[in-house]
Protein backbone atom coordinates (compact mmCIF):
# COMPACT_ATOMS: atom_id res chain seq x y z
CA UNK A 1 0.00 0.00 0.00
CA UNK A 2 3.17 2.18 0.87
CA UNK A 3 4.09 1.75 -2.03
CA UNK A 4 1.32 2.72 -4.18
CA UNK A 5 0.98 5.68 -2.56
CA UNK A 6 4.32 6.73 -3.29
CA UNK A 7 4.13 5.51 -7.07
CA UNK A 8 1.21 8.07 -7.11
CA UNK A 9 2.67 10.90 -5.28
CA UNK A 10 5.61 10.30 -7.55
CA UNK A 11 4.02 10.53 -10.90
CA UNK A 12 1.63 13.45 -9.96
CA UNK A 13 4.48 15.37 -8.89
CA UNK A 14 6.37 14.31 -12.19
CA UNK A 15 3.26 15.90 -14.30
CA UNK A 16 3.27 18.99 -12.54
CA UNK A 17 6.81 19.64 -12.95
CA UNK A 18 6.64 19.20 -16.33
CA UNK A 19 3.61 21.03 -17.27
CA UNK A 20 4.54 24.75 -18.83
CA UNK A 21 3.81 27.40 -16.54
CA UNK A 22 1.05 30.05 -17.67
CA UNK A 23 2.44 33.44 -18.68
CA UNK A 24 0.93 36.75 -18.05
CA UNK A 25 0.08 38.75 -21.23
CA UNK A 26 -1.04 42.34 -20.84
CA UNK A 27 -3.51 42.65 -23.59
CA UNK A 28 -3.93 46.35 -25.38
CA UNK A 29 -7.11 47.45 -26.88
CA UNK A 30 -6.97 50.25 -29.45
CA UNK A 31 -8.58 52.60 -27.05
CA UNK A 32 -5.96 51.63 -24.12
CA UNK A 33 -4.38 55.31 -23.02
CA UNK A 34 -1.25 53.35 -21.34
CA UNK A 35 2.22 52.61 -23.19
CA UNK A 36 2.51 48.78 -23.80
CA UNK A 37 6.13 49.48 -22.26
CA UNK A 38 4.98 51.44 -19.24
CA UNK A 39 8.37 53.32 -19.15
CA UNK A 40 9.22 54.13 -14.95
CA UNK A 41 11.56 57.00 -14.16
CA UNK A 42 12.35 57.37 -10.77
CA UNK A 43 12.69 61.21 -10.19
CA UNK A 44 13.37 63.73 -7.34
CA UNK A 45 11.75 66.91 -6.01
CA UNK A 46 13.59 69.54 -3.49
CA UNK A 47 11.11 72.00 -1.62
CA UNK A 48 11.92 74.45 1.21
CA UNK A 49 9.98 74.29 3.99
CA UNK A 50 9.91 77.07 7.04
CA UNK A 51 9.08 76.89 10.32
CA UNK A 52 9.04 80.57 11.87
CA UNK A 53 12.21 82.37 10.42
CA UNK A 54 14.24 78.72 10.19
CA UNK A 55 14.16 77.11 6.59
CA UNK A 56 15.46 73.40 5.44
CA UNK A 57 15.60 72.10 1.96
CA UNK A 58 13.90 68.34 1.68
CA UNK A 59 14.19 66.63 -1.48
CA UNK A 60 11.83 63.31 -1.91
CA UNK A 61 12.52 60.62 -4.29
CA UNK A 62 9.40 58.84 -6.38
CA UNK A 63 8.41 57.13 -9.12
CA UNK A 64 6.10 57.78 -12.08
CA UNK A 65 5.06 55.66 -14.62
CA UNK A 66 3.77 56.59 -18.23
CA UNK A 67 -0.27 57.41 -17.86
CA UNK A 68 -1.36 59.17 -21.41
CA UNK A 69 -4.58 59.32 -19.93
CA UNK A 70 -3.07 61.89 -17.69
CA UNK A 71 -2.69 65.77 -18.78
CA UNK A 72 0.95 65.44 -17.56
CA UNK A 73 1.82 62.09 -19.41
CA UNK A 74 2.33 60.48 -16.08
CA UNK A 75 0.74 58.89 -12.84
CA UNK A 76 3.07 58.65 -9.25
CA UNK A 77 3.57 55.01 -8.69
CA UNK A 78 6.02 54.87 -5.50
CA UNK A 79 7.10 57.79 -2.98
CA UNK A 80 10.44 56.87 -1.78
CA UNK A 81 13.19 58.41 0.87
CA UNK A 82 13.96 61.92 1.32
CA UNK A 83 16.70 63.96 2.37
CA UNK A 84 18.24 67.24 3.98
CA UNK A 85 19.65 69.81 1.88
CA UNK A 86 20.78 72.93 2.88
CA UNK A 87 19.41 74.71 6.16
CA UNK A 88 18.91 78.03 7.49
CA UNK A 89 18.40 79.28 11.12
CA UNK A 90 18.51 76.08 12.89
CA UNK A 91 21.61 75.11 14.61
CA UNK A 92 21.31 72.00 12.65
CA UNK A 93 18.98 69.24 11.09
CA UNK A 94 19.47 66.09 11.97
CA UNK A 95 17.48 64.00 9.55
CA UNK A 96 14.19 63.38 7.50
CA UNK A 97 11.52 60.81 6.54
CA UNK A 98 8.45 59.95 4.53
CA UNK A 99 5.29 59.96 6.92
CA UNK A 100 4.05 56.78 4.79
CA UNK A 101 0.92 56.66 6.22
CA UNK A 102 -0.18 60.02 5.49
CA UNK A 103 0.89 60.34 1.40
CA UNK A 104 -2.49 61.42 -0.02
CA UNK A 105 -2.89 61.79 -3.85
CA UNK A 106 -5.48 63.52 -5.90
CA UNK A 107 -5.61 64.43 -9.76
CA UNK A 108 -5.28 60.51 -11.26
CA UNK A 109 -1.71 60.34 -9.28
CA UNK A 110 -0.43 63.25 -11.00
CA UNK A 111 -0.21 65.02 -7.33
CA UNK A 112 1.22 63.71 -4.00
CA UNK A 113 0.88 65.20 -0.77
CA UNK A 114 3.72 63.67 1.37
CA UNK A 115 4.00 64.16 5.27
CA UNK A 116 7.40 65.21 6.08
CA UNK A 117 8.72 64.60 9.53
CA UNK A 118 12.23 66.56 10.20
CA UNK A 119 14.32 66.68 13.34
CA UNK A 120 15.85 70.14 13.77
CA UNK A 121 17.70 72.41 16.30
CA UNK A 122 18.19 75.43 17.48
CA UNK A 123 20.60 74.69 20.09
CA UNK A 124 19.19 72.69 23.02
CA UNK A 125 18.80 69.22 21.30
CA UNK A 126 16.50 67.78 18.04
CA UNK A 127 12.86 68.37 17.92
CA UNK A 128 10.76 66.73 15.34
CA UNK A 129 8.72 69.31 12.88
CA UNK A 130 6.36 68.23 10.30
CA UNK A 131 5.97 69.33 6.90
CA UNK A 132 3.77 68.59 3.53
CA UNK A 133 5.82 68.38 0.41
CA UNK A 134 3.32 68.67 -2.65
CA UNK A 135 4.65 67.31 -6.17
CA UNK A 136 2.69 68.34 -8.88
CA UNK A 137 3.62 66.87 -12.48
CA UNK A 138 2.15 69.00 -14.57
CA UNK A 139 4.17 72.16 -12.88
Amino acid sequence: MKRLFAFVLSAVMVISCTMMPAVAVEANSKNDNTSPTRDYMQLQHTETVCYNSNSVSITVSYGVREDFSNSSGYRIVAIGGCGVGTYSGWVYVDRAEVVVSGISYRNNNQIADVPIKYYASTGSGTVPYTAIITIDLNT
